[in-house]
């Protein structure tokens, strides 16, 4: 197992699998190709839609800006409302 991996995940399976895990890790670190997920690139995949389908990714930010409204909806609760 790679001691330096800051994440501290423990992989169990065959040497094999071991070995071609971290290969394909340290690819992803070499390439950036985590960088490129959060930067909603398509062409990791096919190249269409698939930034579309990343909006999870920015979804801290947008709920960030609707403090407001989610602390309203908390003040309701604590005066029991049960409908909205």
């Amino acid at each position: 197992m790679n001691d330096q991996n800051p994440n501290r995940q423990r992989i169990s399976g065959s040497d094999t699998f071991e070995d071609a895990l971290y290969q394909e890790a340290a690819r992803w670190q070499r390439e950036g190709l985590v960088a490129r997920i959060w930067a909603k690139d398509a062409k990791l995949w096919t190249g269409g839609d698939e930034a579309k389908w990343l909006g999870w990714l920015d979804i801290v930010a947008v709920q960030q800006k609707r403090l407001a409204h989610f602390e309203v909806l908390a003040s309701m609760a604590a005066e029991e409302f049960t409908d909205v």
